[in-house]
């Protein structure tokens, strides 16, 4: 019987993709940065066993002692996104757009810590009002880790708004969870828009009923605009802009009405007022 060949790479010769990286800096600047790091401490410890066993080196190794410590203790201290606020120290990793001098310590969101370095990685008020991506496979942790960013709008006694698209019931059991760690649990409201028939639904949320005649107007025209049939595609391009200037006009008008007369806005009454007939009473004998 012939023995069996195998083609491609086997485990012994398999190698992580970090190997094939190599750390060209030159090799002082290495050891100031690991003398920066906690391996600093070693070097005192050195230095007290070369005193043990040699008592003639305990006056140079006492003032190398000192000089070595001092210039530990007084570098500067950078993580690899902010600082936190709490540190009331310059942060030179968050200069002034300015004079690109560095500015005081404002971290105050806490994504977590470096998986390699274990360094804590902190966010500013303003970079946290800025989009963040959060890419990711089924099943990879990216509810939990957006979840985990929540955090920090409870520790400032603020809150969140939490959209799930595929509506996993754990979710508003570990909102809910979070919510009790810091007695907020009374204040979580859920929109649940899957709800079983019959049931009583829980959102509330009418925008003809509520919302203004912006809101209104632009939820009109995002219909129109998605519509597969309708939308800006081939010869409906001008009677798309027409529809969204009728829109445009009507949607004050029955806002008013709504507001003032009491007429409330649903589907039937905004097709009835899209009708040239409505338009004419509604301009000409103010009749709607």
């Amino acid at each position: 019987m012939t023995e069996r060949q195998t083609v491609g790479p086997s485990r012994e010769v398999e190698r992580n993709g970090n190997t094939l990286y190599r750390d060209t800096r030159p090799h002082f600047v290495r050891l100031f940065e690991a003398l920066k790091s906690d391996a600093s401490g070693f070097v005192l410890v050195g230095g007290a066993v070369a005193v043990g066993i040699e008592p003639a080196f305990a006056v140079p190794a006492m003032a190398a002692s000192i000089l070595f410590s001092g210039w530990v203790l007084t570098r500067r201290v950078v993580l690899p996104l902010r600082l936190p606020k709490h540190a009331k120290r310059l942060d030179y990793n968050h200069p002034d757009p300015e004079n690109r001098k560095p500015r005081m310590s404002e971290g105050i969101i806490h994504l977590g810590q470096d998986y390699r370095t274990r360094q804590q990685l902190w966010l500013a008020n303003e970079d946290g009002r800025q989009h963040v991506a959060v890419p990711g496979t089924t099943g990879a942790g990216k509810t939990s880790a957006l979840l985990s960013l929540c955090v920090n709008p409870l520790s400032w006694g603020s809150g969140f708004i939490f959209v799930d698209g595929k509506a996993d019931n754990r979710l508003f059991a570990n909102v809910l969870a979070l919510a009790r760690r810091y007695g907020r649990e009374d204040d979580v409201l859920a929109l649940n828009f899957l709800v079983a028939s019959g049931s009583k639904h829980s959102a509330t949320f009418n925008p003809f009923a509520w919302g203004n005649e912006n809101v209104i107007r632009e939820l009109l025209v995002s219909q129109i605009e998605s519509n597969p049939n309708g939308g800006d595609k081939g010869g409906n391009h001008i009677f798309m802009q027409r529809a969204v200037a009728l829109l445009g006009a009507l949607t004050p008008a029955l806002v008013w009405m709504r507001d003032f007369k009491g007429v409330p806005i649903d589907i039937e009454s905004i097709r009835f007022a899209t009708e040239l007939e409505s338009i004419v009473s509604l301009v000409k004998d103010r009749v709607f």
